[in-house]
C-alpha cells in the first residue's frame, strides 16, 4: 500500500516537473516538427505499383475455340501411321495454358530489362539514357506472386522514385508481354498448318510413287509373258504343233466305250501342247494391251487417297480461321485479364502522417528528457 502511495506521488511530481519545463518541451517538439517536415521534404518519393493478372474470361477465349477443335494434320487415312502429336491440335492451348504463357514471358529478365529501357524507370538524375547495371537492377527488384489454390490471380509490384516512367514500365511491360507471345502463338499455328500442309504433300508424293512402281512392275510382268508365250510358240513351231494337243482319256473300267477326248489348254502340261495358233493369239493380245490399270492390285484405292488429300481443305480452313480468330492481330489478341488503369502507382513513401507522428514523438520525448535531466542537475 505505502508502495502504491510512493508511485503514485512520483508520478504527479514527474509531470509537475515536466509542466513546468513545458516551454522547452512546446520547442524542442517545434523543432523537431520542422525537422521531420524538412526530412519529409528532402526524402526522395517511392512509388508502388501492383498489377492483378486473371485468365482470360470464357466469352474472350471463346473466339479461339473453333481453332482449337481443329487438326493440322489432313483428314485423309492416307497419313494414318504417321501422325504427330505436336499436331494433333493446331491451337493446343486452354485458357491456363495462354495465362502460363503470358505470365512466363512476363517474368523474363529480358523483356523487363528492356521494358525498364524502354520506360526511362531506371534512369538516374541526369541521365539521358538507363545503363544496362540500372536496367537490370530494376528488373531484379520487381515482385512476383504466382496464383495459389485460394488466389487465381498472378500478381506483380514494381517500385520506383518517378511515378510517371514506372506507370510506363508496367504498361509497356504489360502490353508488350501479350504482343510477343500473341505473336510467338500465331507463328507457331502457321508452323503447324504448314508441317500439315507437307504431310499432305508429302503423302500424295509418296502415293503415285507407288503407283508408278506398280504399274511398272505390271509392264514388267507382262513383257515377261510376252517373252515366255512367244518361246513357247517357237517350240510348237518347231514340233510342228499348230492347233491344241488332244489326249484320250482313259477308258474307265467296265466300259466298253472309248474314253472322250480333251485338248491341252493348261495345267501341268508343257505351254507349247496349246498349239502355235492359240500362243500367238495371246502375244497379240498382251502387245494390243493399252492399259494394266485393271490388272494393278488396289490401285483404285491408292487413287481414292490422292483424290481425297488433293481436295482435303483442312490447311486452307485452318488459315481462315485463324484470320477470324483473336490472332488475326496480335496486338489486341486477348491472353490475359489486367487493367493497366488499375495498375497505376501510388505513393508508398515518405508518408506525410507517419513523419508527423513520428517528429511529434520524438520532440515531446526529447523535449521530456532534456526538462528532467536539467531539474535533476540543479
Amino acid at each position: 500500500m505505502d508502495n502504491a502511495v510512493g508511485n503514485e506521488i512520483d508520478l504527479r511530481d514527474v509531470f509537475s516537473r515536466l509542466w513546468q519545463g513545458k516551454l522547452t518541451i512546446v520547442a524542442t517538439t517545434c523543432l523537431a516538427a520542422l525537422i521531420g517536415i524538412a526530412a519529409y521534404y528532402a526524402s526522395p518519393n517511392v512509388y508502388q505499383s501492383e498489377t492483378v493478372i486473371y485468365p482470360i474470361t470464357q466469352s474472350d477465349y471463346a473466339g479461339y475455340i473453333d481453332l482449337m477443335a481443329r487438326s493440322a494434320l489432313p483428314s485423309s487415312q492416307a497419313t494414318e501411321g504417321e501422325e504427330e502429336p505436336s499436331l494433333s491440335s493446331a491451337f493446343p492451348y486452354t485458357r491456363d495454358n495462354l495465362f502460363q504463357e503470358f505470365t512466363t514471358y512476363l517474368q523474363s529478365p529480358g523483356h523487363l530489362i528492356r521494358a525498364a529501357q524502354e520506360s526511362g524507370v531506371a534512369r538516374g538524375e541526369g541521365q539521358k539514357d538507363t545503363t544496362d547495371a540500372s536496367a537490370l537492377a530494376f528488373a531484379r527488384s520487381v515482385k512476383f506472386t504466382p496464383p495459389t489454390d485460394r488466389k487465381p490471380s498472378f500478381e506483380m509490384r514494381a517500385r520506383g522514385s518517378d511515378r510517371e516512367a514506372l506507370n510506363r514500365f508496367v504498361a509497356w511491360s504489360l502490353e508488350n508481354a501479350r504482343l510477343e507471345v500473341a505473336k510467338k502463338i500465331r507463328a507457331a499455328t502457321i508452323s503447324k498448318i504448314a508441317a500439315g500442309t507437307k504431310i499432305r504433300t508429302d503423302a500424295i508424293t509418296k502415293l503415285r510413287v507407288e503407283i508408278e512402281a506398280r504399274r511398272n512392275q505390271q509392264e514388267k510382268a507382262r513383257k515377261d509373258q510376252i517373252a515366255v508365250f512367244g518361246e513357247q510358240a517357237k517350240i510348237a513351231e518347231t514340233l510342228g504343233i499348230k492347233d491344241p494337243v488332244t489326249i484320250q482319256s482313259l477308258s474307265v473300267p467296265g466300259q466298253t466305250s472309248p474314253g472322250t477326248s480333251t485338248q491341252v489348254i493348261a495345267g501341268d502340261q508343257p505351254m507349247y501342247l496349246q498349239g502355235s495358233t492359240a500362243l500367238e493369239e495371246q502375244i497379240s493380245l498382251l502387245n494390243k494391251r493399252g492399259d494394266d490399270d485393271p490388272f494393278i492390285t488396289e490401285l483404285r484405292d491408292l487413287e481414292r487417297q490422292i483424290y481425297l488429300l488433293q481436295n482435303d481443305t483442312n490447311s486452307e480452313r485452318l488459315t481462315q480461321l485463324l484470320d477470324e480468330s483473336p490472332l488475326s492481330d496480335p496486338a489486341t489478341a486477348p491472353l490475359a485479364d489486367y487493367s493497366v488503369i488499375g495498375a497505376s502507382a501510388e505513393k508508398v513513401s515518405p508518408m506525410m502522417s507517419i513523419f508527423a507522428a513520428g517528429s511529434l514523438f520524438l520532440g515531446l520525448l526529447l523535449g521530456s528528457l532534456i526538462v528532467l535531466f536539467r531539474q535533476n542537475r540543479s
